[in-house]
C-alpha cells in the first residue's frame, strides 16, 4: 500500500469514529432532554411558560359601579360583578371577552330635579364586551412594576339596562310618555353601545397560576335618552368601576 491510500484509509476511520461518537452524543442528549420532560409534566410546563408565555386566562371582578354626569346625580354606587376571558397571542398582546352585572339604586326628587317629582328607581346593568389587552412584558420592567404584572385594555361594548319603579311615585311633572315608562311597579328597558377603557395589576400569589389584583376601568355608553330631562335633571353619565379581581392562568 503506498503512502496515498494509507492516508485515505486513516482520514476515513477518523472521520466515521469521530460522526460515530457525535452522533451518540446528540442522541444521548436529545433522548435525556426528553426524558426528563415526560418524567416531570411541571418542569415541562415551566419551560413551556417562559419561552411563549400566557395562554389563556380568566378572571372574576368584584367591586363598585360608580356613574358620573346626571345619573350620577341621581343613582348612588352600586354592587358589580364581571367574567372576563383572555387569550393571549403572546407574551403581551391579548384579546378580552366578558360580561358582567351590576346595580344601583337611583332617587329623583325636588332638590334634584326642582319639580314635583319623587321617584325612587332600581337599575341593573349587564355589559357585554370585546376587545384588546397590553400586558407589559414583566422581562422588560424593573423588578417592583414586574412583579404587578401591570395591563391596559380597551373594548366595544354593549349594555342592557332595566330600570324598574319603587314604591308609589310622585310623577307629575314628568311627561305622558315619561309617567308610562316610570308609572308605579313599571319597568323600563333600554341598550346602549360604547366601549371602555382600562388599566390594571396582578399579583401572582400562587406558581404564576393563580394571581390577585385590580383593576379600573371607565365605560363610556350612548345612552338612547341621555338628551331626556327629569326637572332639570338630565339622562347622562359614563360608568366608573372599581374592582378587585381573581385571575387563574393555564
Amino acid at each position: 500500500m503506498n503512502v496515498k491510500n494509507f492516508l485515505k484509509l486513516t482520514f476515513a476511520i477518523i472521520f466515521l469514529g469521530v460522526a460515530n461518537v457525535s452522533w451518540s452524543q446528540m442522541a444521548t442528549e436529545g433522548y435525556d432532554d426528553y426524558g426528563s420532560f415526560a418524567s416531570d409534566p411541571i418542569e415541562l410546563e415551566k419551560e413551556t411558560s417562559e419561552i411563549f408565555g400566557r395562554f389563556f386566562q380568566t378572571g372574576l371582578h368584584l367591586g363598585t359601579g360608580i356613574f358620573t354626569g346626571n345619573l350620577g346625580t341621581a343613582y348612588a354606587p352600586g354592587f358589580l360583578a364581571k367574567f372576563k376571558f383572555v387569550f393571549y397571542f403572546d407574551k403581551m398582546w391579548g384579546t378580552e371577552i366578558g360580561t358582567g352585572f351590576g346595580t344601583n339604586q337611583g332617587l329623583y326628587n325636588r332638590s334634584k330635579t326642582q319639580s314635583e317629582i319623587d321617584l325612587q328607581v332600581s337599575m341593573n346593568w349587564v355589559p357585554v364586551y370585546f376587545g384588546f389587552r397590553f400586558g407589559f412584558d414583566p422581562d422588560e420592567l424593573a423588578r417592583g412594576f414586574s412583579m404587578m404584572n401591570p395591563y391596559i385594555s380597551a373594548q366595544a361594548e354593549l349594555i342592557f339596562r332595566s330600570e324598574t319603579t319603587v314604591g308609589n311615585p310622585v310623577i307629575t311633572d314628568l311627561t305622558a310618555d315619561q309617567q308610562v315608562k316610570f308609572g308605579p311597579g313599571a319597568t323600563f328597558t333600554s341598550s346602549s353601545v360604547g366601549f371602555n377603557i382600562g388599566a390594571g395589576i396582578e399579583f401572582d400569589v400562587y406558581k404564576k397560576k393563580v394571581l390577585l389584583g385590580m383593576d379600573l376601568r371607565f365605560h363610556v355608553p350612548l345612552w338612547s335618552d341621555r338628551a331626556e330631562r327629569f326637572g332639570l335633571l338630565g339622562r347622562d353619565g359614563n360608568i366608573f368601576a372599581i374592582t378587585g379581581l381573581a385571575t387563574y392562568n393555564y
